[in-house]
């Protein structure tokens, strides 16, 4: 039995005290406004446990809370408190509002839980990182309140996707600043290193400056140790070892140091982060004034990272009101950071930048014209990548940009992303950008369920300003050896993929597949999304003549469609994307589906019967004028091979569901037939006989009971087997080379 950290106590005790003060404060003020509500709740919770880890660490006086309980008007008492307390700190984190109700029973359990013996840990013992925690925790959470008046608690979703905010596991920090600032030191002594300017831009609650500024302090503690005689007024001696002085501390934080984020709650929550790190080890006769006077405001800054003043600059962006601005909170690198921007920027950007796509947030047209203008439209990707859609680029992206274009020649930068990043057909433009101008020191995979609550696999990237080199180091997972790759490679696959997950046996396998074959896309008159419109323009019933048929993407299965009486009202004027109408007459076409499983990812149908199709398919017709069966291209879409290789190089090998992209689509390798041939005739009609097999088994299995089911599955499973056969001969595998397709379950996942 696994034993609960004391972190993970402290946060769940953290949700009770919140329901329950909740509750307290709304009955005693119903006048407060829901949102007022929740930053007082967010700012006594907050304050409290600040003040309980000063206490552990001998910062402030032990007990100091429970002398409050002692007494009564509790909140009134809290309220001085806090003035104090935030003006010794010099931060605005302890602002509550002095005209509240809230009845001193309501802090008796919370304030005696924080003392012992009801608390079963010492303060001492929990992290500085628990304030970034607390306050990534709140954000998944809102305080609401019921038709009947009661204030609850609920967990909402869209909040942290709105926001795009997760907390960082520290061994995830702690390997990107080990590989980014622990490189660059590695090359420096003491006096060569304070000239490195590290940056967060999108810092959140400050984990990573946290462990940075720790990481910090730690190396020039051990440098300064090696030659006492020099640097004999930058240490002290104690029971424990040697210490960096207060004076020492105060100038590595305030010299290398530095963060941005658009969430002003979040930045005071750095700010006292890094006071509480700087603090370490201090005592209470330290000169709160000449120790904490120096101001953070200069390093750790409140404003939008992607966005500058010069927003305000087009006529389409007019500032109507100070809300706007305020709103958009523009930040402007050069002024802000005026002598770092002109030495050429930071040495050391990190992060774990927001995930979420600009169509989730309520940007507003006016700032995805900005991303498009200022950070898409000089990118140059030729056809290989075709991407610019700023209404499908998510913020991460974005940010990636700001990262590399803050980024200091010869600097490097880690950067956590989904995994998405490697392949996505919306990325093209952004791994260009990394390509044309980065060299990619290592991307680690760091698999599932790094996040809570997030179901897309993280990367890292380790990247650096100097194109010129070409070697990239790939981990499978962080404790592994790497995988070395030539980054020329990646300019060469389609959509610029970063083909890391490929080994040699692969990649030889398919360069075979693709040297007997020709492109999908050379045979397809078209590949086409399928209807994109309305949920209220799809209907279960047909009225008259303008309501079609209609499949969505979990009415295809292989070989075999499921009709659910599914009917569209096809006004085209009146739909978003209709498609053009030769999809929707053509006597035949392959539906494949757009979400497919994780293993095998191509799920593929023949259309005779003109169904319309939705958005979640894509529609496959050929030109009228190839001598290919579309049977024929029906088996190869689904085939265990061909499955292998758009899985294997076209996707993440996600454990969950896969996009299948057009622009993948277009390049699966066609095995070619020479139709003069008669080997290679026979071949190809020998699927297309097994396939017309196939369908017609399949229509007879969907009109028998599941119970009668079994004995045509079995005679399906053996076609299936005969179409594989049949398959890897046509592509002329060896026994080696079916054996790896074969090692890959089937997995297909109805959706």
């Amino acid at each position: 039995m696994t034993s609960t950290s004391p972190v993970q106590l402290i946060l769940k005790q953290i949700e009770v005290w919140r329901e329950r003060l909740a509750i307290a404060v709304y009955a005693h003020n119903p006048h407060l406004h829901r949102q007022d509500l929740s930053v007082a709740i967010q700012t006594i919770i907050n304050g409290l446990v600040f003040l309980r880890l000063c206490e552990g660490r001998n910062l402030e006086p032990d007990g100091q809370l429970q002398e409050l309980i002692q007494h009564r008007q509790v909140y009134k008492r809290l309220y001085g408190l806090f003035q104090q307390v935030g003006d010794r700190y010099s931060s605005n984190f302890f602002q509550i509002e002095l005209n509240l109700t809230i009845p001193d029973e309501s802090f008796q359990p919370i304030i005696s839980t924080l003392y012992h013996p009801d608390y079963p840990f010492e303060h001492s013992e929990l992290p500085i990182e628990l304030l970034a925690q607390m306050y990534e925790r709140f954000l998944g959470k809102k305080i609401q309140v019921e038709t009947k008046g009661k204030a609850i608690v609920n967990q909402v979703s869209k909040i942290r996707k709105a926001g795009g905010v997760y907390y960082t596991p520290t061994y995830i920090v702690d390997y990107i600043i080990e590989n980014t600032i622990g490189v660059l030191l590695k090359k420096k002594t003491p006096q060569q290193a304070v000239s490195l300017r590290i940056l967060d831009p999108a810092c959140g609650a400050g984990i990573f400056l946290v462990r940075a500024y720790q990481y910090l302090l730690n190396w020039y503690c051990e440098q300064y140790s090696l030659d006492l005689e020099i640097h004999k007024n930058q240490l002290y001696q104690d029971k424990q070892g040697w210490r960096l002085a207060l004076d020492t501390k105060k100038r590595i934080l305030f010299n290398h140091i530095y963060g941005v984020d658009i969430d002003r709650h979040a930045i005071e929550v750095t700010k006292l982060s890094l006071w509480l790190i700087l603090l370490e080890g201090e005592s209470q006769d330290i000169n709160f004034r000449s120790s904490l006077r120096i101001n953070l405001n200069k390093t750790i800054k409140c404003g939008n990272a992607l966005i500058r003043s010069d927003f305000f600059e087009s006529p389409k962006n007019t500032l109507s009101n100070l809300r706007e601005s305020v709103e958009i909170n523009p930040f402007d690198w050069e002024q802000e950071f005026p002598e770092i921007m002109q030495s050429g920027g930071f040495d050391v950007i990190v992060g774990n930048p927001p995930w979420v796509f600009t169509r989730d947030v309520e940007f507003g047209k006016s700032v995805k014209h900005y991303f498009q203008r200022k950070y898409l439209s000089d990118i140059e990707t030729t056809q290989q990548g075709k991407t610019k859609q700023t209404g499908k680029i998510n913020l991460f992206a974005i940010f990636v940009f700001q990262f590399i274009k803050l980024l200091k020649k010869e600097g490097l930068t880690g950067i956590i992303a989904p995994n998405t990043i490697l392949r996505t057909t919306v990325y093209d433009v952004v791994r260009k950008y990394i390509l044309d101008r980065c060299n990619i020191d290592r991307i680690v995979d760091l698999g599932s369920g790094v996040f809570e609550g997030v179901t897309a696999s993280p990367v890292i990237l380790i990247l650096g300003k100097e194109p010129t080199h070409k070697t990239v180091k790939f981990f499978k997972t962080i404790n592994l050896n790497p995988t070395l790759l030539n980054k020329d490679l990646f300019l060469n696959t389609t959509s610029y993929v970063f083909s890391v997950f490929l080994d040699k046996s692969q990649d030889s396998l398919f360069q075979k597949m693709e040297a007997c074959s020709i492109k999908l896309t050379n045979v397809a008159r078209e590949i086409i999304e399928g209807i994109v419109c309305r949920k209220d323009q799809i209907f279960n019933k047909k009225i008259d003549a303008r309501y079609k048929r209609l499949l969505a993407g979990k009415d295809i299965d292989r070989y075999s469609i499921s009709f659910k009486d599914t009917y569209i009202l096809f006004d085209r004027a009146r739909i978003h994307r209709p498609r053009p109408d030769f999809i929707w007459q053509a006597k035949e076409k392959i539906i494949l589906r757009r979400i497919g499983g994780s293993k095998f990812s191509l799920v593929a149908v023949l259309d005779t019967e003109n169904y319309y199709t939705f958005a979640s398919t894509n529609n496959i017709l050929l030109k009228d004028n190839t001598a290919y069966n579309i049977k024929y291209i029906l088996a190869l879409l689904n085939s265990k091979l061909i499955n292998y290789y758009y899985t294997q190089k076209f996707t993440n090998q996600s454990e969950l569901t896969v996009n299948i992209s057009k622009t993948f689509v277009e390049q699966l390798p066609i095995r070619a037939i020479d139709f003069t041939n008669c080997a290679d005739k026979a071949s190809h009609d020998r699927l297309v006989r097994l396939v017309e097999d196939m369908l017609c088994l399949q229509k007879q299995r969907s009109q028998l009971k599941i119970s009668s089911q079994q004995p045509i599955q079995q005679q399906i499973d053996f076609l299936d087997r005969a179409i594989d056969r049949l398959v890897y001969q046509l592509y002329e595998l060896s026994e080696d080379e079916i054996a790896l397709v074969e090692a890959i379950p089937s997995k297909i996942v109805s959706l």
